[in-house]
């Protein structure tokens, strides 16, 4: 990887966000309880920070890469907010089942596949080998063992089956809130880095 530098956390949408399906309304969303305190520690750890998300919506018509937009920039604005900078929005708009197009396909950037962590790491510089992702399903477990990063649950109550009997051996990281999460990212890479 050119230049792979950098620790990222990959911040999927639906574990810092909530809000209707197919919700791409700023007014509509609502940011996880304690959200703020989580991602500006693991800024001054030293993690960029990246939003990730599949955007299906888009390959089905309910709304456009536009309107999407307004939305990250509504994410970005929290963020600046607080002092902090998110580097990017990596999103994959695509569905095999869609009705546009030209997004009704297969591809290696929808979630669990691992496309938008290798972008990430040729256009951010990410090293995905110390890289993260917070994610609230299943399914961000495979996308890091995919991406070859670590991955974090945090637990909202809507896969418990899931998570206790098809999460990945190795990846047994489950917490309650993105505090807490962030804390034992912060704790695991200060371990390495002392032994």
């Amino acid at each position: 990887m050119p230049n792979a530098t950098r620790p990222f956390v990959f911040i999927n949408k639906p574990a810092l966000i909530s809000g209707p399906p197919f919700n791409v309304d700023p007014t509509r969303v609502r940011f996880a309880p304690g959200w703020t305190l989580g991602v500006e520690r693991l800024s001054e750890a030293g993690f960029g920070l990246t939003l990730v998300s599949n955007e299906s919506g888009i390959a089905f018509g309910y709304y456009d890469n536009h309107t999407l937009e307004i939305l990250h920039r509504h994410v970005a604005a929290r963020f600046a907010g607080r002092g902090l900078e998110l580097s990017a929005f990596l999103y994959c708009p695509h569905h095999p089942d869609g009705t546009v197009s030209r997004y009704a396909r297969t591809c290696d950037c929808h979630l669990p596949q691992p496309g938008l962590f290798i972008r990430a790491a040729a256009e951010l510089e990410a090293d995905l080998r110390r890289s993260w992702i917070i994610g609230s399903s299943a399914d961000d477990l495979v996308a890091a063992r995919n991406a070859g990063c670590r991955a974090i649950i945090v637990d909202s109550g809507h896969e418990p089956e899931l998570l206790v009997t098809r999460r990945p051996a190795q990846s047994q990281r489950v917490a309650p809130d993105l505090i807490t999460a962030a804390g034992l990212i912060i704790d695991e890479s200060h371990a390495e880095a002392a032994a």
